[in-house]
């Protein structure tokens, strides 16, 4: 389903990145161009290797730049934690990547917000599958029962033409334990009251938000990722 947003939307004048999606209060934003050399004191570096890159970039001169190894199923991923009040419901995060693989070799995608609370964590986690047994170039979320499920009805190619950048929104409400809305691109997806997988958690208060790329193959893939958005959509 093709979406376009409202014409009118209310300014935050505190948003200091383009936005695809331009709605919600700013609580976060970073462009990369402030990332120090090796990225790894901004960003936790998960899997694979982080770094700073100016090889590719959406807006400015830096991006972050994950790279896996070159064995079938490795992984390269970060995590960035954020100390939130409580009282936020719904949250959008917004960002932009780009990767050099192509559908044979890019297994993977993943972009997820997972909030803790001290004794429970809520996953608002979907995935773009570019080769995957059953779900070839699909969007996926993450269930209730901690398993995948279609988003997108279509296949969603994503450009051979690089540097084509990708845009996503994924907007979650966190008060209600349910998925919200997602864009990706021009497509819209509404998936208010889908539930949240949910698992028992000692983990303190905080946000975490993760993002992964996995190779298909034994070739070292990378992603790309600018211009990241944390909103509070109210």
């Amino acid at each position: 389903m093709t979406f376009k947003l409202p014409v009118s939307i209310p300014k935050d004048i505190n948003r200091l990145i383009g936005s695809w999606y331009p709605t919600g209060k700013i609580l976060f934003q970073d462009d990369m161009e402030d990332l120090i050399a090796d990225a790894t004191n901004h960003y936790k570096n998960t899997a694979g290797t982080t770094s700073k890159a100016n090889d590719r970039a959406y807006s400015k001169q830096y991006s972050l730049k994950l790279t896996t190894g070159n064995v079938a199923g490795n992984a390269a991923s970060v995590a960035l934690y954020l100390g939130l009040p409580n009282y936020l419901t719904r949250l959008g995060l917004e960002l932009k990547w780009l990767s050099n693989a192509d559908l044979a070799n890019l297994r993977s995608f993943k972009v997820a917000m997972t909030r803790y609370d001290g004794s429970t964590a809520y996953f608002a986690d979907l995935r773009y599958y570019g080769t995957f047994t059953t779900s070839l170039h699909k969007w996926q979320y993450l269930n209730s029962s901690n398993g995948l499920t279609d988003l997108l009805s279509q296949y969603f190619s994503l450009s051979t033409t690089e540097p084509a950048w990708n845009g996503l929104k994924i907007i979650a409400d966190f008060q209600k334990n349910c998925y919200d809305s997602f864009w990706t691109n021009q497509y819209f997806n509404n998936m208010k009251n889908i539930p949240f997988y949910t698992v028992a958690s000692a983990v303190q208060p905080e946000l975490g938000i993760y993002i992964e790329i996995v190779t298909e193959t034994a070739t070292a893939i990378n992603a790309w990722l600018d211009d990241l958005i944390l909103t509070d959509e109210g």
